[in-house]
């Protein structure tokens, strides 16, 4: 996660500092790094939105939603017709990703993990625009970060999950840091990746993580994994596992290629009390820890790698939280070590992502990555940056083309690989998707190549944001990878930097739209994104959310509001906010979500999210924000979303996140009782709700698999899903509904699947003239002409 310049805003210790407009990560100051980084803001929000109260994260609720997912789909309780889904991309922008692993003789053929958006695969070298193609497995997938793969491509193994550190003692965020991805622990393939089961099953439970899968060379039945349980073991191809190192949080794993019975492991990651390296001369059935001249512990985590033709080399980069410790160097099969350099590649994130790597070919050409990219052509006695994570430009880039300057990689570079067909090509993965350079030999004078065509992994938050006048103009923001504008191309057009959060577009002037970056700074344009602007912000603007919200009022657009640990109002259309000395709402908390009466541009719902030891809560207020009035008789956990329903503004609709409660409930009455209102919803997270305007009976909802829809105004719920046709992905996290209304879509913003859209239902043989343009009430609709002649 690049950091940009900004005047630094310390609020508590539980909010990072921000990041600016214009990137300069060389200007870091030493009291930003200080800070938690945004990683760790991030995952903080998105964990805590789905294990409150109790700080658990049940993998077992998810895999029982999805098997009733199945079920429900099979045999629909209400018979309709759902039309397909469409993604719309972006296509040009990769989203975050974990991992990589080559097919043994073939170059052009990868495989990828994506952090919450499945198994991709290519077979033009990710060359082109469609390159990658996203991998079916029949199971609920989100995270993968480790893939192994037979010396006959027939046999693949996929670990799952996405975890940055061990159980903690206590309750809290502070039990699984993670980013939300469910671990259902390793599958496998044997007929090349078309077919899948389960190997190591872990779909119960807390959430989980494989973080390495490593078969041996020399007799394929063997493999190991690194996970967060310890390193597992199995004879005997995946069908049973033994766990043979219980320390918790094995981060890496490597074997010796001449003596596959000595292997070594590192443990510990995000302040785990269990760090180190640990080596095994017996195939892993005892372990001793290296200590010699190596750190006795650390905050970070350990990356190893060992040198192929000489595989008593080893190297080893070690990391605290916010900087890194060094880079080591073992020449006798790590009884000792020398501390090569300090150079701090990892920077603020050494729990989160960098790695090294051996030419396979040349130990004497070693890659340490972290948020750039440095070269050794001199076995480690030195190194030269040679990346430029600051070089991204903003912008149409083209599908599969470049994304920046020659030498740009998207900075948080999780692993580094050189090919094995190709001592000189070397491929990275990093949170703007993957990366390639066929001349780092050649160093400092490398190239960089984005390999992103058709990669549709992108995170996005919620406001995903239509035109009301234009089918092909909305906008979202996106995790690391800014806000991006889509206008009916599958190049978006990536605008503002920094994380990219929370959008608008003017209701009846769409060239008038808003974005914003992490923590409720807001930018606005008035010509269509050629150009974006601060919003002035209150002197006292408070304490904002990782994702701050705001929203335009539906029956008055000069009227917005924002959302800190007070209301922020704007009547001039969101040149300027206030908060007009009005006092905090709920003690410590901000506020998470809000929605403005359509019809009162004084009433709005707002939620707020719990920090420490506090409860989050949902208020109304009738005066524009002077006072409010705390809703009652809601559960004790997150409300993710608001929503009135379009024909009664005194009912009104929430979701909350979680397990082991209500996911929706609704008042009839304007906040004074509420019911529960989720029949044939899963048990599992649930983000984001809207009815359709013209037909409100009909209502949708997204959570952590998917969408479901409601036919009879949230009485009973089933999945938006078409049994024989074009779905979303088995299981994605759809964070945000919208509605384009010229072309009577509904859109699924997803953290890690990018968009889709689908049309809207309508009821049964109902005729109208908007059918003329749309086709049958419920089959997919045509689509009609959309503007695509948007350039920045």
């Amino acid at each position: 996660m690049t950091k940009y310049l900004l005047t630094l805003l310390v609020v508590t210790s539980l909010f990072a500092c921000q990041r600016n407009n214009i990137s300069s990560k060389s200007n870091t100051s030493k009291r930003e790094k200080e800070e938690k980084s945004d990683a760790a803001d991030a995952l903080d929000a998105w964990s805590w939105t789905r294990t409150f109260p109790d700080g658990i994260y049940q993998t077992d609720k998810f895999t029982e939603a999805f098997a009733d997912k199945q079920r429900q789909v099979a045999t629909p309780r209400t018979p309709q017709n759902i039309p397909n889904w469409r993604a719309l991309g972006p296509k040009n922008i990769g989203g975050r990703t974990l991992c990589l692993a080559f097919h043994p003789t073939n170059p052009d053929i990868m495989w990828i993990g994506s952090a919450s958006g499945g198994l991709w695969k290519t077979t033009t070298g990710g060359i082109g625009q469609t390159a990658w193609e996203r991998v079916t497995t029949g199971f609920p997938v989100l995270g993968v970060s480790a893939i192994a793969v037979s010396s006959d491509a027939q046999t693949i193994y996929v670990g799952t999950g996405e975890v940055y550190a061990n159980r903690n003692v206590g309750t809290g965020f502070g039990i699984r840091t993670q980013r939300g991805s469910y671990g259902i622990g390793i599958l496998k393939s044997t007929d090349g990746g078309t077919t899948w089961r389960k190997s190591l099953d872990w779909s119960t439970g807390q959430l989980r993580g494989i973080q390495k899968i490593v078969i041996n060379p020399r007799n394929q039945n063997t493999i190991f994994a690194a996970t967060t349980e310890g390193v597992f073991r199995s004879y005997n191809a995946g069908a049973t596992w033994q766990n043979v190192k219980n320390t918790p949080m094995a981060v890496d794993f490597d074997m010796t290629p001449n003596d596959t019975n000595r292997l070594f492991a590192s443990f510990g990651s995000l302040n785990d009390t269990e760090t180190g390296i640990f080596r095994s001369i017996d195939a892993g059935n005892t372990w001793t820890k290296l200590t010699d001249n190596l750190p006795t512990t650390y905050s970070g985590k350990t990356l190893i790698s060992i040198s192929k033709t000489d595989p008593s080399t080893i190297f080893a980069s070690i990391a605290n939280v916010l900087e890194q410790i060094g880079l080591y160097k073992s020449i006798d099969a790590g009884d000792h070590w020398v501390k090569l350099n300090n150079n701090d590649v990892a920077q603020y994130q050494g729990w989160y992502s960098h790695d090294v790597a051996v030419n396979p070919e040349n130990s004497n050409m070693i890659i340490h990555v972290g948020i750039d990219v440095s070269v050794s052509l001199n076995g480690g006695l030195s190194f030269q940056e040679v990346s430029n994570s600051n070089g991204a430009l903003l912008g149409r880039n083209p599908v599969g083309g470049s994304e920046g300057l020659a030498n740009y990689i998207h900075a948080d570079i999780h692993g580094v690989y050189f090919s094995p067909h190709n001592p000189n090509s070397v491929f990275m993965v990093s949170d703007g998707g993957v990366y390639r350079t066929n001349n780092a030999h050649l160093s400092p004078s490398v190239t960089i190549t984005a390999l992103n065509g058709g990669l549709q992994t992108t995170q996005f938050y919620a406001n995903f944001s239509n035109s009301q006048q234009d089918s092909a103009w909305a906008i979202g923001g996106m995790q690391d990878n800014f806000s991006a504008i889509y206008d009916g191309q599958a190049a978006w057009t990536r605008v503002i930097y920094g994380d990219g959060m929370c959008t608008a577009i003017h209701p009846t002037n769409d060239s008038i739209m808003f974005g914003s970056w992490q923590y409720l700074n807001v930018m606005r344009s008035k010509d269509k994104g050629n150009t974006f602007l601060p919003v002035v912000m209150a002197p006292q603007k408070g304490v904002a959310q990782f994702n701050g919200p705001f929203e335009i009022a539906p029956s008055n657009p000069n009227i917005m509001y924002a959302g800190t640990d007070r209301l922020l109002k704007s009547t001039d259309g969101g040149l300027n906010f206030s908060s007009r000395g009005y006092p905090v709402i709920d003690s410590i908390n901000s506020v998470n979500t809000l929605a403005i009466n359509p019809n009162n541009t004084n009433t709005v719902f707002l939620s707020t999210f719990p920090t420490f030891a506090t409860t989050p809560k949902m208020f109304k207020t009738m005066d524009g924000g002077v006072s409010f009035t705390r809703m009652q008789g809601l559960p004790n956990r997150i409300i993710t979303d608001i929503a009135y329903y379009p024909k009664d503004t005194n009912m009104i609709f929430i979701t909350l996140g979680g397990f082991n409660s209500t996911h929706v409930f609704k008042t009839i009455n304007g906040g004074t009782t509420w019911q529960p209102s989720d029949v044939g919803l899963p048990n599992i997270p649930t983000n984001t709700i809207i009815f359709d305007p013209l037909y409100p009976q009909f209502g949708y909802v997204g959570n952590d698999l998917g969408v479901y829809f409601t036919a009879d105004t949230g009485r009973t719920w089933q999945a938006f899903t078409n049994p024989q046709g074009v779905n979303l992905p088995e299981a994605c996290l759809v964070m945000h509904l919208s509605i384009s209304p010229i072309n009577r879509k509904l859109r699924a913003a997803t953290h890690g699947n990018g968009v889709y859209e689908a049309a809207l239902l309508l009821p049964q043989g109902f005729k109208t003239p908007v059918d003329t343009v749309f086709a049958s009430a419920t089959m997919e609709t045509t689509n009609v002409p959309v503007k695509t002649n948007f350039y920045l």
